[in-house]
């Protein structure tokens, strides 16, 4: 048995975010005693190991397999189950999956809103956030946080990756066309025009709930969720209303003939991430040739 292995068969909790696969370090413990001659870590376990800059006492207890009797102390605690919601399952808390994630917020806000009143700028978030909403969920995604002026949306929880791409293509057609409506809508009202960025990517994640007591919900987390935020970044630098990664636009079908193409850097990122850059007025093409 591996040492996470022999803590479930002995009901202790035991953390593993990725599932024992060796992708993580929350199932990692801390050898008592002699650990010198333990089977010495794979490369898989080394990758991660050297990562978090572990001591050469620490190994990862999904992959260890003792050859002699051993003492282990786990370096996560399970939260004691007195403290976690019914149905809980703190020990397994997410696992990975392939998912396209979208960002959005409004452009200038700051500018937008700083000769407003308090009441007015609730008023204009609230008619924002029902438009997002309303596209992500028609469009079979799913509102993962709202923050600020910002909002994250989910695809492909529960659909191939491909279906997860249209979706979200098809919700940030719809959210730039209803923004520039509600933008006409309260023209009078405003100091400028309303204008939105949108950065999509797809990619493995991390799906799973997240949060404290009654403040738990499903979320991503994951290099795939940091690009996508990276892409709303460049839409707002290309003054562009949505900007995608090569990888969306080739599992959506997306017809991108025409469609302005860049190469952006990514921290954390060696090599440059191929993106295309989409005015307002061409959301809707692309998601009609997509469809065609």
């Amino acid at each position: 048995f591996t040492v996470l292995e022999a803590s479930r068969l002995g009901g202790l909790p035991h953390y593993s975010v990725c599932g024992g696969k060796g992708q993580c370090s929350t199932c990692r413990v801390q050898i008592l005693g002699r650990y010198e001659d333990l089977p010495p870590p794979d490369k898989l376990e080394q990758t991660t190991l050297k990562r978090i800059k572990a001591a050469p006492d620490v190994r990862l207890a999904c992959q260890l397999r003792p050859n002699h009797d051993v003492t282990v102390a786990p370096l996560l605690v399970a939260a004691p189950e007195a403290t976690l919601p019914p149905n809980a399952q703190e020990t397994s808390p997410g696992r990975e999956r392939e998912i396209t994630v979208l960002f959005c917020d409004i452009r200038h806000f700051t500018s937008l809103t700083e000769m407003r009143l308090p009441f007015d700028i609730v008023f204009l978030l609230n008619r924002y956030f029902a438009l997002v909403g309303n596209a992500v969920e028609k469009a079979g995604g799913r509102v993962d946080k709202f923050i600020g002026d910002g909002a994250m949306a989910l695809f492909g929880i529960g659909s191939a990756p491909e279906e997860a791409c249209r979706q979200a293509l098809a919700a940030a057609a719809a959210i730039v066309r209803d923004i520039e409506k509600l933008g006409v809508e309260l023209s009078d009202e405003l100091s400028m025009p309303l204008h939105i960025a949108i950065g999509i990517h797809t990619g493995p994640a991390v799906v799973g709930t997240l949060g404290y007591g009654r403040v738990r919900s499903l979320t991503a987390i994951g290099d795939t969720v940091n690009v996508a935020s990276r892409l709303e970044t460049a839409a707002k630098e290309f003054d562009a209303a949505i900007v995608i990664s090569d990888a969306v636009a080739s599992l959506s079908g997306a017809d991108t003939a025409g469609v302005e193409s860049r190469e952006i850097s990514v921290r954390g990122r060696a090599l440059p991430l191929k993106v295309y850059v989409i005015p307002s007025d061409k959301a809707a093409e692309l998601i009609e040739g997509k469809d065609a």
